[in-house]
């Protein structure tokens, strides 16, 4: 059996997880998505021994624990763990670091500042056709400016003149 060098994501998707295009596991270049089935699976593995032979990078809980149980788990979290801890819920998303010298931070990360992080990290897969094109998602300033110059107009119109 070939040893992969590459570090390791556990992931943990819930039923209510959106469907995300999580990236292909034979194909992921930086990290090796590793899928456990349930919260306790999870848990175990943090405590078993082999967790620390391991070069865990991240674990990502998505969509599959509630808050209670994410700060439990960050809790017994072995002190030589330096990775990552995502929370992803309908209540917000929640990331776990390792703090300069001891202990842990914990970040409130908006949808947009998730997305970074997946991407960054090669998570998930970038979507192969976009119905948009990129130019579309960009109002141009031609089409901009005339608007804004009307109701500007428009407004100064019916303000009552100033007197000098």
């Amino acid at each position: 059996m070939r040893s992969d060098p590459r570090r390791i994501t556990l992931l943990l998707a819930g039923d209510r997880s959106p469907n995300r295009l999580w990236a292909n596991p034979q194909q992921q270049q930086q990290t090796r998505i590793i899928f456990v089935h349930n919260f306790a699976v999870l848990r175990y593995t943090i405590q078993s021994r082999a967790f620390s032979k391991h070069d865990v990078e991240r674990m990502i809980i998505d969509h599959a624990a509630t808050a209670a149980d994410f700060l439990r788990l960050l809790a017994t979290l072995p002190l030589e763990y330096h990775g990552d801890v995502l929370l992803l819920s309908g209540h917000g998303n929640f990331l776990s670091t390792a703090a300069r010298g001891d202990g842990r931070r914990l970040y409130a990360l908006a949808n947009d500042d998730l997305d970074f992080y997946l991407r960054e990290h090669q998570l998930v897969e970038e979507p192969r056709h976009s119905s948009i094109s990129p130019l579309q998602t960009v109002p141009s300033l031609e089409t901009q400016t005339p608007r804004f110059r009307r109701s500007h107009d428009r407004e100064r119109s019916t303000q009552p003149a100033r007197k000098s």
